[in-house]
């Protein structure tokens, strides 16, 4: 039996995680497993009702088919750099002056702890970009060197609403009601907040039927306050009769091209686009293996490895991170443009 650890160290006292607003929002639940598969249960509504019998009936039985259970292996992921004994002894850091100042094992642990921090960054926008992917498309797609494939939770509806919000007499109260009140109803969940692409955003706050509603003297109907959190979002404010806070969130990641050289930035959220979602959701994070520690159990692996032969140091972070959606029925995409 292999030996199983748990991961706590230098790793996740020094390094700081970036914030990311998809991620922190709507997969707020975190769970590590030793398991390479994953078994994975998730709803797909339906709200059942314990029925009526007899006292002479021991009891009706129930469908099982409340929760559908999937097998998935959570994918790797797992950026690394490699240093010369001369880069890491050598090369000038960030900060230092033409003059030195720092000894060489300084100058290295500030390379590798530069290296870890971008790492991490990498890793986190990854994990994002996945959390993001699941709750737009229902899925998420892995596609990498040497890997191929998707993870499929079902399809996410996408209304359109029969009138667009580019129209002046668009119904934008209504709409997000009418989803609000179809989440409720089929599967008793409630999105605690409302989140919309800055497009869709613009829309909201420009449409004169909100700009009048929030003119109304004397009645609390709610109030628009754009600021921007720590997160990277911009809250918009609040309007009943949800009472949930409505964010404008966007963010750009850079894809790879075919050519292998260059890149091209793609946004994060599709545009025109308005997400209803709870927040039960949950990442969860797949083992890594060591030859010499066994199996490590945790969010993030960090590994050192060096090589005498080419006078070089590998280091990497690993994480397996696969998102799971509570209930795809919970979850309503406006497509508002």
């Amino acid at each position: 039996m292999p030996a199983v650890i748990e991961f706590i160290g230098l790793y996740d006292q020094n390094v700081i995680r970036p914030k990311s607003f998809i991620k922190d929002s709507y997969f707020k639940n975190r769970k590590t497993s030793e398991n390479q598969k994953m078994e994975i249960e998730f709803r797909k509504g339906r709200q059942l009702v314990a029925p009526y019998v007899s006292e002479f009936v021991p009891g009706t039985e129930m469908v099982k088919n409340t929760y559908e259970s999937k097998f998935f292996r959570a994918p790797k992921v797992a950026p690394k750099r490699t240093f010369s004994a001369f880069e890491l002894f050598f090369n000038k850091t960030a900060g230092e002056t033409i003059y030195g100042g720092k000894s060489p094992e300084e100058r290295k642990a500030d390379l590798l702890a530069e290296s870890f921090a971008e790492f991490e960054e990498q890793i986190t926008r990854r994990e994002e970009i996945m959390c993001t992917e699941a709750l737009f498309n229902g899925k998420v797609v892995v596609e990498g060197e040497g890997i191929k494939g998707e993870i499929n939770f079902g399809t996410v509806e996408e209304i359109t609403p029969a009138v667009l919000w580019t129209q002046p007499n668009a119904d934008i109260i209504g709409d997000l009601q009418a989803a609000i009140t179809k989440i409720g109803k089929v599967t008793g969940l409630r999105p605690e907040m409302i989140l919309m692409d800055p497009v869709a955003a613009k829309l909201f706050v420009d449409n004169e039927k909100i700009q009048k509603l929030l003119d109304v003297k004397n009645y609390n109907v709610g109030k628009v306050d754009p600021r921007e959190t720590a997160a990277g979002a911009v809250y918009i404010g609040t309007i009943a009769p949800f009472g949930l806070p409505i964010y404008s969130y966007q963010s750009q990641y850079s894809v790879l091209n075919a050519d292998g050289k260059t890149y091209s930035d793609k946004d994060l959220i599709p545009e025109g686009k308005v997400l209803l979602a709870p927040s039960n959701n949950k990442i969860m994070y797949g083992p890594a293996a060591d030859v010499k520690q066994g199996i490590i159990v945790a969010e993030r692996s960090v590994f050192t490895d060096e090589d005498s032969k080419s006078n070089t140091v590998e280091i990497r972070t690993e994480s397996r991170p696969l998102p799971v959606v509570y209930d795809i029925e919970a979850i309503k995409i406006l497509k508002v443009k």
